[in-house]
């Protein structure tokens, strides 16, 4: 399925993906809905033998997403097990009334191979990234620019091998550039650009095992 072109403006929710494998979402305007301006979750259906399960391997590119009442982009794995695999790439993820990008799945799930790279976040009431919940591998945070939002990155849940690399954090409230309570495996954090006031910059308090920190000014 591919859907590009498209308004979605003023609606509960402004694009959902309950379920579909490969799905393009590109070119559209998903603005001033009063829910998540995208969600990919498992649906209001009752969950049966893992049925149904959120989107996977899906592709949000080129969209302007704003004004939306709860996060900007939402991938949901809080039901059922989905099958992560979602790349996020050069959206304008602005002024919504949530985190940016949000994603959380059930504690003991585990989810792969997730991009968030080359976005606008910007103007969020909450973090610009936050991993809410649940274990994420091969995760990958590159490329964007986070201006001005309540926080910058805030990983909560685990991540088991990825990068956060080329970032540019400019809360410019005094938020820490990455911080949480998650715990980190394999983790290369390198070439991040950090602008902003607070003493402690990284603010890591889960177990780190085998993170790495090449160059990031300002940390």
């Amino acid at each position: 399925i591919i859907v590009s072109g498209s308004i979605m403006t003023g609606n509960g929710w402004g694009f959902g993906d309950c379920g579909i494998s490969g799905v393009v979402l590109n070119g559209c305007q998903i603005n001033d809905n009063l829910h998540e301006g995208v969600l990919i979750d498992s649906g209001t259906l009752t969950v049966n033998a893992n049925r149904p399960q959120s989107g996977n391997y899906g592709i949000v590119s080129n969209c302007q997403i704003q004004r939306n009442g709860s996060h900007g982009v939402n991938y949901s794995s809080m039901k059922s097990l989905g099958g992560g695999g979602y790349t996020f790439s050069t959206n304008k993820v602005m002024a919504n009334q949530g985190n940016g990008v949000n994603i959380e799945a059930k504690a003991e799930y585990s989810l792969p191979d997730m991009m968030i790279t080359q976005n606008d976040i910007i103007d969020n009431t909450d973090d610009a990234v936050q991993i809410k919940s649940g274990t994420w591998t091969d995760i990958d945070i590159t490329g964007n620019r986070m201006l001005r939002n309540g926080g910058n990155i805030n990983i909560i849940g685990n991540i088991d091998t990825g990068s956060i690399a080329g970032n540019k954090l400019r809360s410019r409230n005094g938020a820490h550039a990455i911080e949480g309570a998650g715990n980190l495996t394999d983790i290369d954090i390198a070439e991040n650009q950090y602008t902003d006031t607070n003493d402690t910059p990284v603010n890591l308090t889960g177990t780190l095992t085998n993170v790495t920190y090449g160059r990031n000014p300002g940390f």
